[in-house]
């Protein structure tokens, strides 16, 4: 830590109180201040402070004054205070340090000649962004989880849907804020008159894919609005206008060189520090990186063909300690539509595929499925097929073949033979995705270790300096340090103003990212010198051996007799029988639904999803599993304790097969870990309600459903 005597500085602050119907101005020279005998009418002291780590800037001041302000100023009444550090000197360009609302104001005491003391604290106007809420009810909330109380691309709701976050972040904005949060001040004028917002993104790269998580959002804007921005690839901050206006900020972080040398830049010298203290840490060192794309997909990166980026040097020293973070962003908006409208398709074989039916009639009046030809001409049989559906891939008509021969060709198989070949539309604009977000992904988890590779080189700290205005967060700063002969440069992510007759008027910076020599090394070094993390440097197997070891491991699960057909007992065998009868009835998977309170089974069709189906099943032999009859989830039923866990999640899931009894539940990883859920009915088939089949049985002995099974299964002892 460094002190040094500077002359303290007495400037001039300009107060404006601003009420529904009133302004009031008031003027405090503090160094006329400093030289009179009594302070009736002064500002003693004040702190501002905006910091990039905030929920919002904050203020708190002590006056004396002769008026009652307690009685002419109320919560939410506006202030806005400018520092005018020489008024000899020019007003420099923009003198505002706080634009805010008033949330107290309370008489501290009173002097025998009549002056009143006061404390008055409040915030900027984000305060109107923290205050003002979103959502709706919970009971409604239960019943329209798939389209949301703020629909995508409706004229209730926003346009989410392939909408980048500085987009979303204007709509809200406009949305909420400006249209329905009513603030009312003197002239007529309101809250958008005294708050704006500039968003900018990585608008190029950016598309949302799942408006899910927003859709039902419940929170303040401030929070919404947070989460929309999509840090840390996107700042969201708050600065103040020369007009006087009080602006929200979202741009991108300044990852690369063109944006870092493009930030507003400060520059000063020894001459007016007055106390620093600053210096280098490893609290927030990381050696492995990894972005995910969270979406409707549920693709991870290494699905994508992204590793998590690493540097040798890190890992020698830290290990692995990873970095994760989320950018829902990264996606393509077309290809998640493509994949989702496949998805969604009753008949997952429609497109250039044949029907079930028609591919069986085919065969049938060929004689392709005879026994002898199938055994001996299995060529001219996959000429016919081929010739017939040019479309289908080699490995489908294989595996027809294949099925054929063991007499097990039927149409869950075939719809099997689909997902797993890659034949169906969801599987091709699954593939279309993953080349599109491959080169986007990989580019932003570049960007991730980038920006935190070198933090454990990096000084941050306080530097405390002669009070002025012109500082503002998310800037460049230059330190001129005649002491250690070099220039600092630094990263400033807060800005705190002080003003007291002790100390005088000061400002502290507190920067981070810190280098000397004018930051000369900080796009070489450890910068863009990542490599793809692929394990094994620590003794352990390498990720591609891992995913050897684990693939062979699935593979064992194609072995019939492996699959444990042990029966259960009492209301875990009556809801698997009240199960497999509601195969036959007709039925509709609805997102949300069976959460009204009322048994789903009585109507017809029967509107449900996976976890409600499950539920209401046991609660049909008076059991009601935990969450009740309008609150069950996959996560809610797993969190039952009358449940006995028979294999966790994660655990090997050939492990998990052979210990299955009839009645016994099995989770899956869909959209989400534990996302869905069945009744297992043995012979390595459960019955659940699919998205798109309904209520059905279906096969988990291999493809999509073995593909995500996760291991974890329970049983219910009652």
């Amino acid at each position: 830590m460094t002190v040094s005597t500077v002359v303290r500085r007495f400037p001039t602050f300009e107060l404006e109180l601003i009420t529904e119907n009133t302004s009031y101005e008031l003027t405090y020279d503090t160094y006329k201040q400093l030289k009179e005998s009594d302070f009736e009418e002064a500002l003693l002291s004040f702190s501002v402070k905006n910091s990039m780590a905030d929920d919002s800037p904050v203020f708190s001041l002590v006056i004396t004054a002769k008026e009652k302000w307690d009685k002419l100023i109320n919560s939410n009444d506006l202030i806005r205070i400018k520092a005018i550090p020489d008024t000899t000197k020019e007003v420099p360009d923009n003198p505002y340090i706080m634009v805010g609302l008033i949330s107290d104001i309370h008489k501290e005491g009173e002097y025998g000649d009549g002056s009143l003391l006061y404390r008055i604290t409040g915030q900027a106007m984000t305060k109107a962004l923290m205050n003002f809420d979103v959502g709706v009810i919970q009971e409604v909330a239960t019943i329209i989880p798939e389209i949301g109380w703020l629909p995508d691309g409706t004229e209730n709701g926003l346009h989410f849907t392939g909408n980048t976050a500085a987009g979303i972040g204007t709509e809200l904005m406009e949305r909420f804020i400006y249209k329905y949060a009513k603030y009312s001040f003197a002239n007529g004028k309101g809250l958008k008159d005294y708050l704006i917002h500039n968003f900018t993104s990585w608008e190029k790269d950016e598309q949302l894919t799942d408006p899910t998580p927003f859709i039902n959002y419940e929170g303040s804007l401030r929070q919404f609005l947070e989460d929309v921005a999509a840090k840390p690839f996107n700042e969201l901050f708050f600065e103040y206008t020369s007009n006087g206006e009080c602006a929200v900020i979202m741009r991108p972080t300044p990852f690369d060189p063109d944006k870092w040398y493009q930030l507003p830049t400060y520059r000063f010298t020894s001459d007016i520090v007055v106390q620093e203290s600053y210096g280098k840490n490893d609290n927030e060192v990381y050696s492995v990186f990894v972005v995910q794309t969270p979406n409707i997909l549920d693709f991870n990166s290494m699905d994508l063909g992204v590793y998590p980026k690493f540097h040798p040097e890190l890992i020698k020293k830290y290990g692995y300690k990873r970095l994760d973070a989320q950018n829902r962003y990264l996606q393509s908006a077309d290809a998640v539509d493509n994949a989702t409208d496949a998805t969604s398709a009753e008949d997952p074989t429609s497109g250039q595929l044949p029907s079930y039916e028609d591919l069986v009639t085919f065969i049938t009046n060929n004689k392709l499925n005879d026994p002898e030809t199938l055994r001996t001409q299995k060529n001219d049989v996959y000429a016919a097929i081929k010739t017939e559906y040019p479309d289908m891939s080699k490995s489908l008509v294989n595996g027809i073949i294949d099925e054929l021969k063991s007499k097990t060709f039927t149409r869950d198989s075939y719809n099997t033979l689909i997902q797993s070949s890659g034949d169906s539309k969801k599987t091709k604009a699954i593939n279309k995705e993953k080349s599109v977000a491959y080169e986007k992904l990989n580019r932003f988890t570049q960007r991730l270790y980038n920006w935190y590779c070198e933090n454990a080189n990096f000084y941050s700290g306080d530097i405390r300096v002669l009070g002025h205005p012109a500082y503002r967060i998310g800037s460049r700063i230059l330190y001129d340090d005649f002491e250690q002969d070099t220039t600092w440069e630094f990263y400033l992510e807060s800005v705190q103003h002080e003003f007291s007759f002790t100390n005088g008027y000061t400002t502290i910076l507190g920067v981070t990212r810190g280098l000397p020599e004018g930051g000369a090394k900080r796009f070489t070094n450890l910068w863009g010198q990542s490599q793809d993390f692929k394990g094994g440097y620590l003794g352990e197997k390498s990720l591609e051996d891992l995913v050897a070891s684990a693939k062979a491991a699935q593979s064992d699960a194609t072995v019939e007799t492996s699959w444990g057909n042990g029966g259960g007992s009492g209301v875990a065998l009556q809801a698997l029988a009240t199960a497999q009868s509601l195969t036959s009835q007709r039925s509709i998977y609805t997102f949300g639904g069976g959460r009204s309170g009322k048994n789903p089974f009585y109507s017809s069709p029967i509107r449900c999803d996976c976890s409600s189906f499950v539920w209401w099943c046991y609660y049909v032999h008076g059991v009601g599993l935990n969450g009740g009859k309008t609150g069950m989830t996959t996560d809610t039923i797993a969190q039952d304790s009358r449940l006995t866990l028979v294999s966790s999640r994660g655990s090997s899931k050939v492990q998990a097969r052979s210990l299955l009894q009839k009645g016994d539940l099995v989770w899956f990883d869909t959209y989400k870990a534990d996302g869905h859920i069945g009744i297992y009915a043995g012979n390595g088939k459960f019955i659940g309600c699919q998205s798109s089949t309904g209520i059905s049985e279906a096969n988990m002995t291999s493809g999509y459903w073995w593909d995500h099974f996760n291991g974890h299964v329970a049983r219910y002892t009652g």
